[in-house]
Formats: structure tokens, C-alpha cells, sequence
């Protein structure tokens, strides 16, 4: 019998891409459009099917929302 870990690598898989998108946008935060129209001083990279919200502090960036699509309405409320 053989099990399959195909779910286990999808995930695995995921988290090191989010990851890689975390560490480029630590990288080069300006590279990523302002949202001020949602918060000022958003800004908003694309992961996939997500949109990550987030803020340049003085010393690090802080990654506030990580959403989907379809729930881009909680960012708004």
C-alpha cells in the first residue's frame, strides 16, 4: 500500500512561495502599489489568489491582512 503525501507537498509547497512573497516584499516594500484608498500607508502585493495588505514601519514591515478574494470585504468593514 502506498500513501499518498500529495496534500502534505501542496501545503508544504504554499507556505515556501508565501514565505518567498513575505521575504520580497520585506525586501523592496515601494515595489508594491499604495492603497490608501483603504488605509493610509497600505500597500498591497499579489500572492496567487490573495491580496496581502501591508504596512512600512521605521524599522520592518507588518504584513496586517492576508485575504482572498472573495473576502476583501472584511478589509472594508
Amino acid at each position: 500500500m502506498v500513501l499518498s503525501n500529495s496534500g502534505v507537498d501542496v501545503a508544504l509547497q504554499f507556505y515556501h512561495d508565501l514565505n518567498s512573497t513575505f521575504d520580497a516584499i520585506a525586501a523592496k516594500p515601494e515595489h508594491y502599489p499604495k492603497c490608501d484608498e483603504i488605509l493610509p500607508s497600505y500597500r498591497r502585493a499579489v500572492f496567487k489568489s490573495y491580496s496581502i495588505y501591508f504596512i512600512v514601519r521605521d524599522e520592518f514591515v507588518e504584513i496586517s491582512r492576508v485575504l482572498r478574494k472573495e473576502h476583501l470585504t472584511v478589509l472594508l468593514t
